[in-house]
């Protein structure tokens, strides 16, 4: 609740006006460090000021802007600078000549002191190609260490969106997950390394669909990998416990985020249970479909769970607190957000979910 009364003074400050400002950056001062839900609200087109916007950083270098702050961290964390190059990769194919020269050679400055090897060749005869309209590749690198990692190179999509939608998700679970709520989600990592191509971590599932046609029910599948005589469906417990996590966690976020274009060939399955979602190329409402369901269920997920009789179907309702009065009236709220800068409404949505689930 503190940190909301925070928010709400500094989004009713006038950022034009300097004497406002300084009285904001004066209590500002006594505030205690923001958490991360609560400081990316800081980072949307609400609060313009360098001032503000650098509280987003670590208060142990307050001393730095942000741009800086990000650098400094990169500097000593390898996998924020992996991201924080790739980044700066992708702004630096803006070929417009107007564009600030100072900016592009800060740019790529900062690339080269990123450039590090972490892999040294790919494992050729485990390559393979998926079929699919853009035939994205699947590849094993061997890395420095001597380790194998598997991920799918995609030609032909710009994977900064997804990119985002999975940075979002995996915010939530960190979340959910400082709330002992662990919803099973899979927040696999995408790196988009150009607006044309990027990677994917590649977790070993299959679709819905697939595992509809080859097994003919999702129980089948789980039945068919994980078995337990004696236990409801004959599936281990810990099986299931898992897909109806899981599925609650990705009803919720794909609502909250409004995913759409949702089939049965993008929803992936794990062997130990876990659904998760693929393929983010519609969000914020949009969908190529006319009149999408709200929630992202489908009959064959509901019968998975033996039914909407079934008690894993009142666990799985359970999860989603749909029951709570006030949850409802928060979810319905969402249809009637407008939809504009996607990164602001993005923030913002996160920002709501988490205010929410700290309740």
């Amino acid at each position: 609740m503190k940190t909301e009364t925070e928010l709400r003074i500094l989004r009713k400050s006038n950022h034009v006006c300097e004497c406002e400002v300084r009285q904001a950056l004066s209590m500002m001062k006594q505030w205690a460090p923001m958490d991360v839900e609560d400081a990316l609200e800081l980072l949307t087109p609400k609060f313009t000021h360098p001032a503000v916007r650098n509280e987003t950083s670590d208060p142990a270098e307050e001393h730095l802007s942000l741009a800086s702050f990000l650098i400094s961290r990169a500097c000593n964390n390898s996998v924020v600078a992996n991201y924080l190059y790739w980044y700066l990769l992708i702004e630096c194919e803006d070929q417009d000549q107007a564009r600030d020269q100072a900016a592009r050679s800060m740019y790529l400055a900062v690339m080269r002191t990123f450039s590090h090897r972490l892999a040294k060749g790919i494992v050729a005869k485990k390559a393979s190609l998926f079929k699919s309209a853009l035939m994205p590749s699947k590849l094993t690198f061997l890395t420095t260490e001597g380790m194998e990692y598997e991920a799918i190179f995609k030609h032909g999509d710009d994977l900064r969106q997804d990119q985002l939608i999975l940075q979002m998700i995996t915010l939530m679970d960190k979340l959910l997950r400082r709330e002992n709520l662990d919803l099973k989600l899979t927040p696999y990592k995408v790196l988009a390394t150009s607006s044309k191509h990027g990677f994917l971590q590649f977790i070993e599932s299959v679709t819905v669909a697939e595992a509809l046609a080859t097994e003919g029910s999702i129980q089948n599948f789980f039945r068919k990998h994980n078995p337990c005589e004696g236990a409801p469906y004959g599936i281990k417990p810990e099986t299931m416990d898992t897909y109806i996590r899981s599925c609650a966690g990705y009803c919720v976020i794909t609502y909250l985020l409004g995913v759409g274009d949702r089939h049965l060939d993008n929803l992936l399955l794990t062997r130990s249970g876990a659904l998760f979602h693929i393929d983010f190329g519609y969000i914020l409402g949009r969908d190529p479909k006319p009149l999408p369901p709200p929630m992202k269920l489908s009959k064959e997920m509901v019968e998975a769970m033996g039914g909407v009789h079934s008690e894993h179907y009142h666990e799985f309702r359970k999860q989603l607190d749909l029951g709570d009065e006030e949850a409802v009236h928060y979810l319905q709220n969402l249809l009637d957000m407008s939809v504009t800068a996607v990164m602001a409404v993005l923030v913002e949505q996160f920002h709501k979910f988490a205010q929410y689930w700290r309740k």
